[in-house]
């Protein structure tokens, strides 16, 4: 879900720009898209902000996938940290890590979420998968933030 083509569609539409923010921070700050239908890529006018116009949330569910990207594989740690192997539109694959931190006086957990910018590293490192693969692409914007989306509905789980 790209904000500017939503901006885009929504200003062909004759509709204000902020009906795309605030759609963004509904889905992205409020996590309210972590639904189990979220998780499949499919949504349905409901399941938008009521604040956005029945007609308007219908349009923006044909037009636009919620994500571009699905996690393909999950693997958990021992200590409740997991990596997701995530498969990008073009069939590229990326991981996105988990980190569980338990602070030790309090038992406060948080967690860190480390996200791919790149498919594949230019470094060459000979230890490292990543690093033999060579750089081949760049990830785009939307591309990073899915992966905080697959992150945190995985932490639903």
């Amino acid at each position: 879900l790209d904000l500017a083509m939503v901006e885009e569609f929504l200003n062909s539409r004759g509709k204000k720009e902020i009906h795309a923010r605030t759609l963004y921070k509904w889905l992205f700050r409020r996590n309210k898209g972590g639904t189990s239908t979220a998780r499949d890529n499919a949504w349905t006018p409901q399941d938008l902000p009521e604040g956005l116009s029945i007609d308007l949330r219908a349009a923006l569910v044909a037009e636009f996938a919620l994500t571009t990207s699905k996690v393909i594989e999950r693997s958990d740690s021992t200590n409740g940290g997991f990596k997701l192997v995530v498969q990008l539109q073009d069939g590229h694959l990326i991981e996105t890590v988990v980190i569980r931190h338990e602070h030790l006086s309090t038992s406060n957990v948080r967690h860190t979420i480390c996200v791919s910018s790149q498919v594949g590293c230019a470094k060459g490192c000979t230890f490292c998968a990543t690093g033999t693969m060579g750089l081949r692409a760049d990830l785009s914007a939307g591309e990073i933030a899915e992966q905080l989306w697959h992150a945190q509905l995985a932490l639903k789980e």
